[in-house]
């Protein structure tokens, strides 16, 4: 995770907005710095502020995960009545070896120095002379922001953020979400939290009434860090409760059904006003791990399934959700799960849905997400007992190609990339390996692979697998997907169009991402904890499948 992470270092340089007046007064400590709740590192901080606004920060991070040790060191300084930027300079070693950069501001431009080894890029960038600068893993650069950006409660602010190494304009917010108490690792405080969505990160800030940051979590890549030693306000930690189960309309039941010799774990839930046989869905996850409620084992990060279901529920639909092959409750092995093991998964709870009393058995429905759409898609070509099947950010082509885009679109967004750098990417080595070999395991940074995975992504046919279909069909796509990009969406809908198929609803949601939340498409707010699917999208969902049950 860590080599990941510094391999695409980025840079980011914040246009400068109103601050708070008074000058904040000089400030040092240390962050402690977890990595998927354990301690790896700490980071030791200084700022100096000067009469205007002016200031200078300095950071030395020093992070050891597994045998990766890395050592950062920087210094941002701002002078002159007008806060202008000065210098900034980085320095990081990974496992000694140094990347460096240098960025020094002059006239109306800044001249831009990047070491890393023997090969050093130099550029001159436009840029404004009251900018900031953000370094991933410098929580004292977050600090600064807090000093000098007024934050209105309730309310959001935008700025434009330059990255230095991607020479690339984006769009940055910041909200303010309202009292939340930190919970560090020696007590908890009173603070404010605050989001900040810094496009292809998303942040949760703690921060005190004197503006002092007190925690960062940073979900997306498994990060924490708070502040050591904080002597503030003391505050009651809220009561635990499980936020998935505390519907007073809902009935909740944990359940176990067999898939093969596997045992599967999950909830049904079902209105609790609601009698006689019920019509019922099994939601099919997306790839990747995730529990039953759709959140992501050690990164926290929720993508939204129970709050989708549990709207639909309310309805009066029975749902059943369930574990993903080893995560939470449920059997077997995340290494070993493949895409056609997602179908027979699927198959097994379409099977326990027929067994169940509250259940009217000819109106069940598949409701699958991503990959878990395309299994759908593949198991209600297959079965005849199935009524509808939607099908939300399926993909039109085979995953693999769906995940080469991925990577492609990834590295054109960091700057100018072709085929050189995408055959570096472990995507593509999983693939190429996947299709050139006939072998089962590989390893890639230091993981097993199970390439079959990769080979039945290769073999997939989506739109043969959809003119196979008798059920009733819904294509649901989000406009702003960033991972099943939008043309999927046509493009099966063209298909079934092309096919004379009359069971097929197409709807878009344009201003939805990949999970059905209203977004400006950036994978920052992933991390948001307040996503929740949109209202629009769950009415769609819910008013179809009550009429094609």
């Amino acid at each position: 995770m860590l080599k990941k992470l510094f391999i695409a270092f980025v840079f980011m340089v914040l246009a400068a907005a109103p601050a708070y007046g008074a000058d904040p007064a000089d400030d040092n400590g240390v962050f402690k710095i977890y990595y998927l709740g354990e301690l790896v590192g700490a980071e030791k901080y200084t700022i100096r502020y000067t009469p205007g606004g002016g200031y200078t920060a300095e950071g030395n991070t020093s992070i050891k995960e597994d045998d990766t040790k890395i050592e950062m060191l920087n210094e941002l300084v701002f002078g002159g009545e007008k806060v202008k930027l000065e210098t900034y300079q980085a320095e990081i070693f990974i496992n000694d070896l140094p990347k460096k950069l240098a960025l020094k501001f002059d006239g109306a431009k800044a001249q831009v120095a990047i070491a890393t080894g023997t090969r050093t890029i130099q550029k001159e960038i436009e840029l404004l002379p009251t900018v900031m600068v953000v370094e991933p893993l410098s929580f004292h650069h977050l600090k600064i922001i807090l000093d000098r950006y007024s934050i209105k409660v309730g309310g959001v602010q935008r700025f434009y953020v330059f990255k230095g190494t991607e020479l690339k304009a984006v769009d940055v917010t910041v909200e303010d979400r309202g009292p939340d108490p930190a919970v560090l690792s020696y007590g908890a405080f009173r603070a404010r939290r605050l989001f900040v969505n810094l496009d292809d990160v998303g942040l949760s800030l703690w921060v005190d009434g004197k503006g002092r940051l007190l925690k960062v979590e940073n979900r997306m890549q498994g990060y924490m860090a708070e502040l050591e030693a904080y002597k503030g306000t003391a505050a009651k930690v809220p009561d635990s409760v499980n936020p998935h189960e505390d519907d007073p309309e809902l009935i909740y039941e944990r359940v176990r059904f067999a898939s093969g010799e596997l045992t599967l774990a999950g909830t049904l839930t079902r209105p609790r006003t609601a009698s006689g046989k019920l019509p019922a869905v099994v939601f099919v996850s997306r790839d990747g791990p995730q529990d039953r409620n759709g959140t992501v084992p050690y990164s926290g990060i929720n993508i939204g399934t129970a709050r989708m279901m549990n709207d639909l529920s309310r309805t009066g639909v029975v749902v059943l959700r369930y574990d993903d092959r080893g995560v939470g409750e449920s059997g077997g092995s995340l290494a070993t799960e493949t895409f056609s093991a997602r179908v027979d998964d699927a198959a097994a709870a379409v099977d326990f849905l027929k067994s169940r009393p509250e259940v009217d058995p000819k109106r069940i429905g598949l409701v699958g997400h991503g990959e878990g759409g395309n299994a759908a898609l593949v198991l209600a070509g297959k079965r005849k007992d199935l009524s509808a099947v939607a099908l939300l950010a399926a993909s039109a082509i085979p995953l693999d190609e769906l995940a080469l885009q991925q990577a492609r679109k990834r590295l054109q967004q960091q700057g100018p990339a072709g085929e050189d750098e995408l055959k570096q990417t472990p995507i593509y080595i999983a693939i190429s390996r996947a299709r050139e070999t006939d072998t089962k395991w590989t390893v890639i940074g230091r993981k097993n692979i199970n390439l079959d995975l990769f080979r039945e992504w290769g073999a997939m046919t989506p739109k043969k697998d959809l003119v196979k279909v008798r059920a009733k069909v819904l294509i649901a796509q989000g406009g702003q997907d960033q991972q099943v990009f939008p043309e999927n969406g046509e493009a099966l809908h063209d298909a079934a169009q092309a096919a004379g198929m009359g069971n097929v609803t197409y709807e878009k949601f344009p201003k939805l991402d990949h999970f059905f939340v209203r977004s400006r498409g950036t994978i920052g707010e992933y991390s948001d904890p307040d996503r929740r699917p949109h209202p629009d999208f769950v009415r769609t969902l819910s008013e179809w499948l009550r009429e094609n049950l």
